[in-house]
């Protein structure tokens, strides 16, 4: 059972990673003269800021491969990067070995390519090059500026911050905040770009949120309750007996990380199910276990927050308060695979087939096959 789950883990990973490879997708750039044009773009998912692009008018056109300087801006699947002419310190390192003392990074008027990651009145950019990362924003009043934040010597064996993005936040994209909130900002794509939709959110003016879907893993939790139908076949050297199907309550929860890559579409999942097979037999038959389950799960997204999904989880039984007449119980694992919908991304509905496993009664020749299916129901509290 150990080496199916491998096989069928490595199986899924391996998929996974193959499907990381770059593909086109519908996209476009807007040439150097102001032209639109429409085609295939080469989706790299880029960590740095991008010096070129590889284009295609169709899938049976011909690989152009245009330099940045050759458009002002691209968009592909849900990137966007625009490229602007602003005053920016890309020097300024976070290395405690490299810092300077001047609490103000000189700027340099540049042309980067930027990504675009909130677009509206009020619009948040980040660029990226190796180990430097620095964001931008732009206003009406203000048009694009580099939020100001670098790390200097203010002694020899002091290092002091200069948070001014704080303040040029405090000034030029305030919705009725106190200039003491923006002293919690933290100079960081997440925090920046919460603080943006937040601001969205109180003007409530539309903007677009690009790579909202990729940009960052998650992690969800999930309580789940569900009804087990189980099967109980008791084998024994002489003779074999069948015990009642039964129904009853699982109870448990289901802690969730979604990979960043694929769209979303990959997770890990280790889950904890409290379960319990207690028939009217003969011979007093209790089973009551905790049920431990790493696994992985395929998500297919559908529209209006629905998706459905794929997983296999392998079990590790752990029986507590379990007897068979007056011995004890002990159990193995088992495969489990399970396929189910969640509605917007809150409520969870899954069927899941738990594959045979043994149940053995003080010894290795006196065992039980135990298979169960399962609808479990759940609702992600975050």
């Amino acid at each position: 059972m150990r080496q199916i789950f491998l096989i069928l883990t490595l199986s899924i990973l391996y998929s996974s990673a193959v499907g990381q490879k770059a593909d086109f997708e519908s996209g476009y750039y807007i040439s150097s003269s102001g032209e639109r044009v429409e085609g295939l773009i080469l989706n790299e998912k880029w960590t740095n800021s991008p010096d070129q692009i590889s284009f295609k008018q169709n899938a049976l056109s011909s690989l152009v491969v245009l330099e940045a300087n050759e458009f002002q801006e691209f968009g592909v699947a849900d990137l966007k990067y625009e490229r602007h002419d602003v005053l920016a310190a890309l020097n300024v390192t976070d290395s405690d070995k490299e810092l300077g003392e001047d609490r103000n990074a000189e700027q340099e008027k540049q042309t980067l390519l930027l990504k675009v990651i909130i677009e509206g009145p009020v619009s948040f950019y980040s660029y990226v090059q190796g180990n430097i990362i620095k964001y931008f924003y732009s206003t009406p009043s203000t048009g694009i500026e580099q939020l100001i934040y670098n790390r200097y010597y203010k002694r020899p064996d002091e290092i002091a911050e200069n948070n001014y993005y704080q303040q040029q936040l405090f000034l030029n994209v305030n919705c009725d905040k106190p200039q003491s909130y923006f002293s919690r900002l933290r100079y960081s794509k997440s925090s920046l770009e919460k603080y943006f939709i937040k601001h969205y959110e109180c003007t409530g003016e539309s903007f677009i949120h690009f790579e909202g879907e990729e940009s960052s893993s998650g992690f969800h939790l999930t309580p789940k309750l569900g009804i087990n139908y189980s099967k109980f076949d008791f084998n024994h050297p002489v003779y074999t007996n069948e015990y009642e199907s039964q129904m009853n309550l699982t109870y448990g929860i289901e802690g969730e990380y979604i990979f960043p890559f694929q769209k979303k579409s990959w997770s890990a999942l280790l889950g904890v199910t409290f379960q319990k097979y207690e028939p009217d037999s003969n011979i007093r038959l209790v089973y009551k276990s905790f049920e431990i389950s790493p696994g992985v799960r395929r998500y297919f997204h559908l529209k209006d927050e629905t998706s459905i999904h794929l997983s296999a989880t392998y079990t590790i039984d752990i029986p507590t308060w379990s007897i068979f007449g007056q011995r004890k119980i002990s159990s193995g694992e088992n495969l489990n695979l399970g396929a189910g919908v969640i509605f917007s991304n809150r409520y969870f509905l899954q069927f899941e087939y738990g594959m045979e496993r043994k149940i053995y009664i003080d010894s290795v020749d006196e065992y039980s096959n135990y298979s169960t299916m399962v609808l479990h129901l759940g609702y992600r509290v975050f």
